[in-house]
């Protein structure tokens, strides 16, 4: 059977003064009487600990898991003499052999005679040292008197007011193990009004404010869905919706099918509105019902509206009711009865408030086409998505390019059904040939055309869609881009890297960068925020800088596929560390050793007629 502990900081007893004639006497505090909310369980309780662990016990062995351990913090004072012998003797008897008291015996004492009183096994007590001014030395402490696979019932009734905050990070280090433990019960006992109340539903708030958390920092929504799950009775519909697309965005992102991304985001969008409206609606007119209800029998000038007042704004909302609404003996219990129809659960309030958050920190929604794809990677950068936005700018940015302009459509585009427009489009940067006259695109390749075929389409222009010739200057910066991080994000997701393409080495001639290095995850990020802004803040490639890094790719590439042929792969580093603007010849630099050995052996040659 597992373990069930009573969790608690013991909190200090204070002995009063009383006036007995001329006499002033030190007396225990009044022993009161405590009842859960729904009154089915009474206990009695003098120290502030006393009457929720009794609770909990009782219900312990009412649910066939009884108490076995208390653990409680204690500080020095609760370990001195406090409850002298006369005030004991009242208490427990008139032996002889009573001791003055301390805090801690005095309520170790109580619960075994309750037990006792009950025929319950009475639990061990296990103390954990506590410093009031160093409450968080006691959190590894905690941690280790926690067994596998036991339930954990918490009282946050002693101890001074820091003691709440330092339960509620034990909680969270609780619910963060991997030891099978489990959250019970967490009450305390309001000690003017004698109720012993659950908090349950409270500390549920941090475990919510820490799923938003989850979604708006790392785009997982698999605690929201977990959370909303379990609180189905009061979830709204329009809550479940928000939280089911966030599911389904989370998702996406994390096999990387990002085919619908954009639509997924603006349904997130939309989903939010709904929640706002929807619980913002109920909430007032929760409100108003409230204002109307108690003010049926005495009227307050405390409530925002009158009772007619209320009833008009409410009329707006609820068809039931109407503006010539009679007021009738029956009117309290019917609007009490439609006001549970706009009931919202705390959690969903909390919910609401977080809202506002999650639209800050998530993608921006944006009415300029092909802006939100940008939005969606540069949110996935943000948050350390590197996988997720290589993925999203690999399979949708062409869409985006084309809705920004920097390709159309070409007239035979319309004949085509819609499988087969949108594979052209998710190929179109893929399809983009760089030559000396700048980008244009070439016919759709297959992996199953032949080699000759493969050729052919390679050196013809694309059926379908094509550069838009003003922008075609600014398209050269977009596709060079393209072309390296293609490589880059193949060679991460261990697929064919297609290292050996000659627009790659072109990329690498024209950002001079060397095609032998691994980027680091800053150099990654640098260069796909340049990869972005070279799309939203366009700039134009002249002919020159364009035909000089083609002249530095003629040389690097031509060297490559003969190394490549020789069996040799590794490459003159040399060769992709230069600047295109540095050169424009291949003769240019240093030559390396077997290169100047050839040309000596030529030379002799030469030489020798």
């Amino acid at each position: 059977m597992s373990d069930n502990i009573a969790l608690c900081v013991m909190g200090m007893m204070f002995p009063k003064e009383k006036t007995v004639g001329d006499a002033v006497i030190r007396v225990l505090p009044t022993e009161n009487v405590y009842s859960d909310e729904q009154g089915q369980s009474t206990v009695r309780g003098i120290q502030a600990n006393e009457a929720p662990i009794k609770y909990l016990i009782e219900q312990g062995h009412k649910s066939g898991c009884p108490v076995t351990n208390v653990v409680y913090l204690c500080s020095d004072k609760v370990l001195r003499p406090i409850v002298s012998t006369e005030m004991a003797s009242d208490l427990f008897g008139s032996s002889q052999d009573i001791e003055p008291m301390s805090t801690e015996t005095f309520l170790m004492t109580r619960i075994e005679q309750f037990c006792e009183e009950n025929g319950y096994d009475s639990p061990s007590f296990d103390p954990i040292a506590y410093d009031p001014l160093r409450p968080a030395d006691s959190l590894s402490a905690i941690t280790d008197v926690l067994w596998e696979n036991s339930r954990i019932s918490i009282d946050i009734t002693g101890g001074q007011r820091d003691a709440v905050l330092l339960l509620t990070i034990a909680i969270q280090i609780i619910k963060m193990g991997s030891k099978g433990i489990s959250i019970g019960d967490i009450i305390y006992s309001n000690l003017d009004e004698h109720l012993i109340i659950k908090q349950n539903n409270t500390f549920d708030m941090v475990d919510l404010i820490n799923a938003v958390n989850a979604f708006t920092e790392y785009g997982r929504a698999n605690q929201l869905n977990d959370f909303f799950g379990v609180k189905k009775k009061w979830t709204t519909i329009a809550t479940k919706e928000l939280v089911a697309a966030m599911d389904r965005f989370s998702n996406s992102l994390a096999l990387c099918q990002v085919g619908d991304i954009e639509e997924q985001v603006r349904s997130i969008h939309e989903c939010i509105r709904n929640v706002e409206e929807t619980l913002s609606t109920r909430r007032r007119a929760y409100d108003l019902f409230t204002d109307a209800i108690s003010q049926i029998d005495e009227p307050s000038w405390l409530h925002e509206l009158g009772f007619d007042d209320a009833l008009q704004k409410l009329s707006q909302i609820d068809n039931r009711i109407t503006a010539e609404t009679p007021l009738r003996s029956d009117l309290k219990e019917a609007l009490r009865k439609w006001q549970w129809d706009y009931v919202i659960e705390r959690n969903e309030l909390l919910f609401l408030s977080l809202l506002p958050t999650v639209k800050e920190k998530f993608v921006q929604e944006s009415s300029r086409p092909g802006m939100l794809t940008i939005g969606i990677i540069r949110w996935c950068i943000h948050h350390q998505m590197i996988q997720q936005a290589l993925c999203i700018y690999r399979e949708r940015i062409s869409q985006c390019l084309l809705d920004l302009g920097f390709f159309q459509k070409k007239p035979a585009f319309d004949d085509l059904d819609e499988g087969m427009q949108a594979g052209e489009v998710a190929d179109l940067c893929l399809n983009c040939s760089v030559d000396e006259k700048g980008v244009w695109v070439h016919r759709n390749v297959s992996p199953k055309d032949s080699h000759s075929t493969r050729q052919a389409k390679y050196e013809t222009p694309n059926d379908y869609l094509e550069v838009t010739p003003e922008r075609e200057n600014e398209a050269r910066l977009v596709v060079a881009w393209y072309k390296y991080l293609h490589v880059i994000r193949n060679a991460i997701m261990h697929v064919d890297s297609d290292q050996g393409n000659y627009a790659y080495f072109f990329a690498l001639a024209f950002f001079g960068k060397d095609r032998d290095a691994t980027p680091s995850l800053d150099e990654l990020v640098e260069d796909m925020h340049e990869a972005l802004r070279a799309i939203d803040e366009p700039r134009a490639v002249s002919d020159t800088e364009w035909n000089e890094a083609r002249s530095i790719t003629g040389c690097d590439y031509k060297r490559f596929k003969q190394r490549v042929a020789d069996g040799t792969t590794k490459l003159d580093k040399n060769a992709y560390t230069s600047k295109p603007k540095e050169s424009s010849s291949c003769l240019s630099g240093k030559l390396d050793a077997e290169s100047l050995a050839k040309l000596e052996a030529l030379k002799t040659q030469l030489a020798d007629g």
